[in-house]
């Protein structure tokens, strides 16, 4: 009766622990499919609100897009519907997009709410320039992403020429004033090899949300839900 007992006792601890060890194996997954529907993604037909220059929304595809949040609107997008690529490509190392030229104008962001950017950096509401970036390869700035490549925010009203590019040490300086701070406010660029035809919802390779956006023959993966290292 003892021996029944305890082999029965120990068949239940046994498959408790099983399902147990099988629900963390599952967790972060259901955890991501929980967030993944909190989190949509629209397309809309709006002009950007005031805060902009006419050069620069004039230069913007008509139609943006949105990402919200439990239904509450996290950032509405406008881009390019084109963008000017630089040949020979840049083929350093760690640069994700090298036909694109440092500095260039990739749209426009209006963030209703304040936000938090890739290094968690605090963003005050309002509307931003995003212009592409890349990140230092020095020991500064090891981990953070798998790419170097970003998108800098620029205070929309004191960045007016669509056609004007910045080298990297400008861009850093007028960037820091949207994050009210020493660091660049940046939004993290992931590419994209799924072909897409409109505004998705992807997760990356170090398992974080982007939207994923094609513009002619790029298509960029913006990250919208999670940070790099701190």
């Amino acid at each position: 009766m003892g021996k029944l007992y305890f082999a029965g006792r120990y068949r239940f601890l046994a498959g408790f622990v099983g399902l147990g060890l099988l629900f963390w194996s599952l967790a972060p997954d259901i955890i991501s499919r929980l967030e993944a529907a909190d989190l949509t993604v629209e397309q809309f037909e709006a002009a950007p609100p005031e805060g902009a220059s006419e050069s620069v929304v004039a230069a913007l595809d008509k139609n943006g897009f949105r990402v919200l949040k439990g239904g509450e609107v996290m950032g509405e997008f406008w881009l390019r519907p084109e963008l000017p690529l630089q040949e020979p490509a840049s083929t350093e190392l760690g640069v994700g997009f090298g036909q694109l030229q440092e500095g260039t104008l990739i749209g426009l962001v209006h963030y209703p709410l304040e936000w938090s950017d890739y290094k968690d950096n605090r963003v005050a509401a309002g509307v931003y320039t995003l212009r592409y970036g890349i990140q230092p390869s020095d020991g500064n700035h090891l981990g953070v992403s798998l790419y170097r490549d970003f998108l800098l925010l620029t205070p929309a009203g004191s960045d007016t020429d669509p056609n004007q590019t910045y080298s990297h040490d400008d861009l850093a300086d007028r960037s820091s004033e949207a994050s009210e701070g020493q660091h660049p406010a940046a939004l993290s660029l992931f590419p994209v090899y799924d072909e897409i035809s409109e505004p998705k919802l992807m997760r990356n390779e170090m398992d974080q949300w982007m939207v994923a956006k094609k513009i002619g023959t790029l298509i960029l993966g913006l990250v919208i839900s999670g940070h790099g290292e701190i």
